[in-house]
């Protein structure tokens, strides 16, 4: 129980939440969530090679809606 009166209620939370992201093991990642943020960080490429590697041509722009995007698919695979 907290009392949201308390003089130290801000040091309190920031103590919570470095618990939950640092310390805490998570279910559903089965670790802490600054693990998986770290694991995620070394898999993750920086904006210059992500500009480096793409390319427009292969871009593949679809139709707000999914009825006529599909229609679309099909007429152009008919083509």
């Amino acid at each position: 129980m907290i009392d949201f009166s308390e003089d130290h209620l801000s040091d309190r939370l920031s103590e919570f939440q470095h618990y939950y992201n640092w310390d805490r093991l998570h279910g559903s990642l089965g670790t802490t969530p600054m693990d998986r943020v770290v694991e995620l960080s070394q898999k993750t490429p920086f904006w210059d090679q992500v500009e480096d590697d793409y390319d427009s041509s292969k871009e593949f722009i679809r139709e707000q809606s999914y009825a006529k995007d599909i229609r679309l698919l099909k007429l152009k695979q008919s083509l």
